[in-house]
């Protein structure tokens, strides 16, 4: 998804070779890169990343763009399920009880998402009982394909790797050692030698490994973003004068919401500096 953003609105480097890094502390960590660089996943350190692939060109992660992008999707979302949850940029789930007489097949699901998201993202689309099977399924469907789970879950479920479980990576290294490799392996065990090792996390593996995931859809509350910002005119490393653009962009916000009576749920300051890097923090 990140990268997919950094090519919509930087087109010139479509088909370039490209990494897009994070900080995380003194390092700096893949973050997401070009489907054709084999070998990377996130939070590798750019250094092995780039033993690789010494010619990838580096974009560095824009945290506020990526989110601006995403929210304007699950605006777009609403348009096709009153529900849509967002638990993470590029992830989205829309609920479809009760809309069969407006969407009467997969298909028209498809076309009605395909039509709301830009046609540059080539979203994937699963469909099934419940968010972890529909996760499943749109992470196995061709580029811009969809798929829907039916029938025989175990079967569908047998060979894919323990690594998909969404359970801590304690809890997946733990697995590997035990020597299980499949979601099927773990699926024949009965549930308390699981509960027993693993504690909570050993019944949702055993509830999952069998299809079973009780997880409800946490739609979007709807809430009015405000947002404003502002460009220092020359470089700062002035406290007094970062602080003083912050109170006078705290005063155009209470200006909007004072006479409407409105209240603040949460503020998120965040800066972009001249090369890209940025800070935010959610109060």
């Amino acid at each position: 998804f990140y990268w997919r953003c950094e090519m919509d609105r930087r087109p010139e480097l479509d088909g370039h070779p490209v990494i897009v890094t994070r900080d995380a502390g003194s390092q700096q960590l893949v973050l997401d890169h070009a489907p054709e660089l084999d070998g990377l996943f996130p939070d590798m350190p750019l250094q092995q990343a780039l033993a690789r692939h010494g010619t990838a060109e580096l974009v560095h992660a824009d945290a506020p763009h990526y989110r601006a992008v995403f929210n304007a999707m699950l605006d777009d979302l609403e348009h096709i399920s009153p529900l849509v949850e967002g638990p993470a940029p590029g992830e989205a789930y829309l609920g479809l009880d009760g809309l069969q007489f407006i969407y009467p097949d997969d298909a028209a699901v498809t076309n009605a998402v395909r039509n709301a998201l830009p046609s540059a993202f080539s979203p994937l689309l699963g469909f099934a009982g419940n968010k972890f099977l529909a996760c499943l399924a749109a992470r196995r469907c061709p580029p811009g394909g969809r798929r829907a789970v039916t029938g025989d879950v175990a079967a569908f479920l047998a060979d894919l790797p323990c690594d998909v479980l969404p359970v801590s990576a304690k809890s997946r290294k733990r697995l590997r050692e035990f020597g299980f490799r499949t979601i099927g392996q773990v699926a024949e065990l009965p549930s308390g030698p699981l509960q027993s090792q693993f504690g909570t996390e050993g019944k949702r593996m055993w509830e999952l490994a069998r299809g079973i995931d009780e997880t409800p859809l946490y739609p979007r509350f709807m809430k009015e973003t405000i947002e404003e910002s502002t460009t220092l005119s020359s470089i700062t490393v002035s406290l007094d004068a970062i602080a003083f653009a912050a109170e006078s962009l705290l005063a155009k916000v209470f200006k909007k919401i004072s006479p409407a009576g409105l209240g603040i749920n949460c503020l998120v300051p965040w800066t972009r500096t001249w090369n890209a890097g940025n800070w935010e923090r959610a109060v």
